[in-house]
């Protein structure tokens, strides 16, 4: 490779991290989001108000349950898919959050 490719590395790096959060966003939005919305009967917005919130909950619910707890809320709407895509977004979120926490204190 090119010596001067790496100058470019993180720049690169960054681009492609906020792409993969933009891709978890909107899938999980058009996916779980609405379908939840849907099911329990909520007025969809288009706010986005409820994505992180939904993600939360929906992985707070995952690790109780897998822990065994017995005092979880059940959430009888979930599918197999919401709960892999609630994972998605909140890795790729806590991905991109740091990288910009890591910019701005570490930036030129």
């Amino acid at each position: 490779m090119h010596p001067a490719i790496y100058e470019h590395l993180p720049f690169f790096a960054g681009l492609l991290i906020f792409i993969n959060w933009a891709i978890a966003t909107i899938i999980f939005r058009k996916i779980s989001v609405d379908y939840l919305d849907k099911k329990l009967g909520l007025e969809t917005d288009n706010s986005g108000r409820r994505i992180m919130s939904w993600a939360v909950d929906i992985v707070a619910e995952d690790i109780k349950q897998r822990r065994g707890s017995t005092n979880y809320l059940p959430i009888h709407h979930l599918r197999p898919k919401d709960i892999k895509l609630a994972w998605y977004f909140q890795i790729s979120s806590l991905l991109f959050f740091v990288l910009a926490f890591l910019t701005f204190y570490f930036g030129e």
